[in-house]
């Protein structure tokens, strides 16, 4: 049928993704899946398996959602990874991205945002479920340019490897995770990983009960403000490798970790901690922070 006339039990096909000067719109509670019915208990990442991907140029709207069992292994680049938006800039007319009030679940990656730009106000990932993904669930790379000013807001990211991942040599600047909810991950709660995620604002997001750290952290000048890490296996925030340098660390709360609270490993430099709190940590006879060797200029 044509899309202005699908009734429930509809099925349709979309091809060659989601094309510039496309409108690509799931309103009104739509069940979007690789399998037949609505279970969502399909095994993903297999041969074939069907996916979204919305190219530079289109206009995606999810709302009031339930998208599961979608992609499969593809690198580089968001071509067949899940639910991937590649290369929209939210400033350019009839462009951008919005998942709004959505569950994204049970999928190969959740959401794969790979060089996007300027999806914030009523754009970006907002308030939406994103669970049991066999990779991560909300990842953010610049894989062949810049992913910069994008806003993921009031999500729950659980049961996925990391839950909320920032991954790029170079290029993921000024964007804004806010009062995001990761826990249950199997690796890490937040991952800024690589040195090319630099001065993003993490800002009152809970991280809980992840089988590594709740927030690790290989990149500079980003900021985290009135975090809170607690109950994960290892540390609640981990500065790691020789790339964690000048970030600043406020009103952040940090509690019964695995190993430190606070840890600062080699080669971290030149960053400041400022009014927070730490208590009940395991590790290092109940270390609240722990500075690694190598690690200097660090304001405390």
């Amino acid at each position: 049928d044509a899309f202005t006339i699908l009734v429930a039990a509809d099925t349709f096909d979309l091809s060659d993704a989601v094309k510039q000067t496309d409108t690509y719109e799931v309103l009104d509670y739509a069940h979007v899946t690789a399998e037949a019915g609505t279970a969502c208990t399909a095994t993903v990442n297999q041969a074939g398996e069907a996916y979204i991907l919305a190219k530079a140029g289109s206009e995606t709207l999810i709302r009031y959602a339930e998208v599961c069992n979608l992609g499969r292994t593809s690198s580089p680049g968001p071509s067949q990874n899940g639910l991937g938006i590649d290369g929209v800039n939210g400033t350019n007319p009839s462009e951008g991205l919005t998942i709004e009030k959505s569950r994204i679940r049970k999928g190969y990656f959740g959401v794969y945002l790979d060089n996007v730009s300027n999806n914030t106000g009523a754009k970006g990932v907002l308030s939406s479920d994103i669970a049991n993904h066999t990779a991560d669930g909300l990842a953010l790379v610049a894989s062949s340019g810049a992913a910069t000013n994008n806003a993921l807001t009031g999500n729950r990211v659980y049961g996925n490897t990391d839950g909320i991942w920032f991954n790029a040599a170079t290029g993921i600047t000024n964007n804004t995770a806010t009062s995001n909810r990761s826990y249950g991950n199997s690796q890490d709660g937040i991952s800024i990983g690589d040195p090319g995620s630099d001065s993003n604002t993490f800002t009152s997001n809970l991280s809980y009960g992840n089988v590594r750290s709740g927030i690790s952290l290989d990149g500079s000048n980003n900021t985290f403000t009135s975090n809170t890490s607690f109950g994960n296996g290892v540390d609640g925030i981990l500065c790691w490798t020789t790339t964690a340098h000048r970030n600043v660390f406020t009103s952040n709360l940090l509690y019964s970790n695995g190993a430190a609270g606070f840890q600062l490993d080699g080669g971290a430099t030149n960053n400041v901690l400022t009014s927070n709190d730490l208590y009940d940590n395991g590790g290092q006879g109940y270390a609240a922070l722990r500075v690694v060797g190598g690690s200097h200029n660090n304001v405390l």
